[in-house]
């Protein structure tokens, strides 16, 4: 294992966003799930906010597109009834925090991720 090697990857193949949570409940957690686009079936990654407001995340460059979502029942699935918000990366830089309100939507609800467990939708 070489760590610098790891480390150059990392800093060639990543962007590095910091994210400020707004709408959660507080009840449940928070899951950040990383698209290549808004209307990918399949996650390039996620990360797990519980307990707070703010997040850095690390996310391939490939990524275009974020789903916020509070995970109300512990399920890691997003349904529908659950707040959420879709973050379009291409409309802010990596060094700016991004204000994400996360809310009940009925319009724009990404279909292609409803009711699919993480492990059936991580691309890896």
């Amino acid at each position: 294992m070489d760590l610098a090697k790891d480390l150059k990857f990392l800093d060639d193949e990543s962007t590095p966003y910091s994210l400020s949570v707004t709408g959660s409940s507080g009840r449940g957690i928070v899951l950040v799930e990383h698209l290549n686009n808004a209307d990918s079936t399949l996650i390039n990654g996620y990360d797990v906010m519980i307990g707070g407001q703010n997040i850095s995340i690390l996310t391939a460059q490939s990524t275009q597109a974020l789903l916020v979502f509070e995970d109300s029942n512990n399920d890691l699935m997003f349904q529908p009834n659950e707040k959420f918000s879709m973050v379009e990366l291409r409309l802010f830089s990596s060094d700016e925090v991004i204000n994400v309100e996360i809310g009940l939507k009925k319009t724009n609800v990404p279909e292609q991720l409803v009711n699919k467990p993480l492990k059936k939708i991580t691309q890896y």
